[in-house]
């Protein structure tokens, strides 16, 4: 991969900035990166246009600029959202027993972010940086209730292949559930992905618009009727939690993710 040399001296005047208790002139720039003046004005224009440093003319010299702050200041609280995520995570899986799963949708696939894990002996095992289609997860399925079927039927123009005998496979079949997602606020994956575990999932939404989804997976033997009513009642209070705060700030979680 070829390293762009522009760029790569703006990221060094940066570096060289930051790195600096008082700021710099335009000769201690180019001494310290070994360059030219005549090389280096566009970059210093460029990054003082772009509000990356700022020039006082009393002193003639340059240090760092409030958009570098801002995208700091937004890369560690989108950060922080994903701690606080974890922590409401480990928060259910110390109510329900089961192992969580926070994720996001990546084209036609789900994209499992977060996980946290069961203290049964016998749970899910699935890690980070898995991916499963959409359709056969009721993660996915919580995160698919803003496509149309003709936007559906082009993420997978080869159909809807099964994963399991339980795996929905037909596009009508798959629209009617989805809208019952819609209808009942949460989804199922009833051995669709994997045989003899049950999944339940909500979608985690900002300003109306889904753009996570948050699930509770547990072994079929294990999912008894009051275990179903415990994971929903669990998932739907944290959905609301999570909600609140995404909504209440400035944090563009699908930027990070």
């Amino acid at each position: 991969m070829n390293i762009h040399n522009a760029v790569n001296r703006a990221l060094e005047v940066l570096e060289y900035l930051a790195s600096r208790k008082q700021p710099a002139t335009l000769t201690e720039i180019c001494q310290h990166l070994d360059a030219p003046k005549t090389s280096m004005n566009p970059i210093i224009y460029t990054l003082l246009a772009r509000k990356f440093i700022i020039y006082d003319p009393a002193s003639h010299t340059y240090a760092l600029g409030s958009a570098l702050y801002k995208i700091g200041n937004e890369y560690l609280e989108k950060f922080d959202i994903l701690k606080y995520v974890r922590r409401i995570m480990d928060d259910i899986v110390s109510i329900c027993s089961e192992t969580c799963y926070f994720a996001t949708l990546d084209g036609p696939n789900v994209n499992y972010l977060l996980k946290a894990d069961s203290t049964e002996k016998i749970r899910m095992v699935s890690s980070i940086g898995t991916t499963f289609p959409a359709y056969a997860t009721a993660l996915g399925k919580c995160m698919l209730i803003q496509y149309s079927i003709d936007e559906i039927e082009q993420l997978y123009p080869e159909g809807l292949k099964p994963l399991t005998p339980k795996t929905i496979t037909n596009f009508n079949v798959l629209m009617k559930e989805l809208s019952d997602v819609k209808h009942k606020g949460f989804a199922c994956d009833d051995e669709e992905s994997y045989l003899d575990v049950q999944c339940r999932a909500v979608p985690i939404c900002r300003n109306g618009a889904v753009i996570a989804s948050l699930s509770i997976s547990t072994p079929a033997f294990r999912f008894t009727s009051r275990k179903e009513e415990l994971i929903l009642k669990t998932l739907l209070q944290k959905k609301s939690v999570i909600e609140q705060t995404l909504n209440d700030s400035q944090v563009d979680l699908s930027v990070l993710l």
